[in-house]
């Protein structure tokens, strides 16, 4: 959840919320739209949004885009999303459909990305609260997608006290142009191939095109001492086509009870 917090003109402050529709006002469906389009095709897509709340509401759309790299950084949304309006009215309890055209202009020849934000604002005494529900839209050319993430790194480190645990934190890269959603699973063995932990990966956050991620995993078994092997496995599908590809990426580890205070592990790849 990401918050940012501004100070307005005349003591008022104006609390600004990036949160999901579960806990908003405002609740929006479908929370991803993905596609594949040919050169000059446009696809109409479509959002319905509801408010749950029990007061009228001004929705504005904000579009913004995600994740530009350096290739992207001159192909800003306004150049392959129409929106068919910027804002609305929505009574207590009222739901609407509205619309939007996504197309990709002949020089665009990868997936791009943008979050489409729905925002209220709630005017409280010397309070102004404004929440804003994100979709995320992907949009990729026909024929020209390629997936492949590598796991580039990982990093084990572990804490002590009264929740001693230890992390895993795996760095992904996309080197393909199309977003993936990474699933897996970590398993930790001794050297003799004693399973130790079956450890799945939670976050589904996508990876966008050249961008790299962090994923953390957690073990909160206490009793590590000495050496260790793991084995992460991550698999993720292609889409549209929806073949499933798998990496792997073996490592060992060491972790010293002495270094419990300074709550240290060793790593070795």
């Amino acid at each position: 959840m990401k918050r940012s917090y501004q100070i307005g003109l005349l003591g008022v402050i104006v609390l600004l919320l990036n949160i999901s529709s579960s806990f908003a006002r405002i609740k929006v469906t479908p929370a991803v739209q993905q596609m594949v389009l040919t050169a000059g095709e446009e696809r109409e897509v479509f959002f319905e949004i509801m408010n749950s709340g029990q007061q009228d509401l001004k929705i504005t759309i904000e579009p913004e885009d995600w994740g530009q790299t350096q290739d992207l950084k001159d192909i800003t949304w306004t150049r392959w999303l129409d929106l068919d309006t910027r804002g609305f009215q929505l009574k207590a309890g009222e739901k609407k459909r509205i619309s939007c055209r996504v197309h990709l202009p002949s020089d665009i020849t990868r997936e791009v990305n943008a979050m489409v934000y729905f925002s209220c604002e709630l005017p409280r005494k010397n309070i102004r609260l404004k929440t804003r529900v994100g979709v995320s839209l992907f949009a990729g050319r026909k024929g020209n997608e390629k997936k492949n993430i590598e796991i580039e790194s990982i990093k084990v480190s572990k804490s002590s006290g009264l929740n001693p645990a230890c992390y895993f934190d795996i760095t992904l890269k996309n080197n393909g142009n199309t977003h993936i959603i990474p699933q897996g699973y970590l398993i930790l063995s001794k050297p003799d191939n004693t399973r130790v932990a079956y450890l799945p990966l939670s976050n589904m956050e996508p990876v966008i095109a050249d961008e790299k991620k962090v994923y953390r995993i957690t073990c909160k078994e206490s009793t590590f001492n000495g050496n260790y092997k793991g084995k992460m496995i991550i698999t993720y599908k292609g889409f549209p086509e929806r073949a499933e590809f798998k990496k792997v990426k073996e490592f060992s580890f060491f972790i010293s009870r002495k270094e419990e205070k300074r709550g240290k592990a060793y790593f070795k790849e």
